[in-house]
């Protein structure tokens, strides 16, 4: 019993269509923009609050 190689990571999209792309793409963006907004939130609330 062998143990298989593992598949290079770009495989994972090898049967994406277009719309898949412009999905994961935009999620991506979207991650990146709350990611670096959500510090930004501890100064509104800090504002808000006094």
């Amino acid at each position: 019993m062998s143990l298989q190689r593992a598949k290079p990571a770009k495989s994972v999209f090898e049967f994406e269509t277009r719309l898949d792309f412009v999905i994961i793409a935009i999620s991506r963006i979207s991650a990146a923009i709350a990611g670096g907004l959500n510090p930004l939130l501890t100064v509104l609330y800090r504002q808000l609050v006094g």
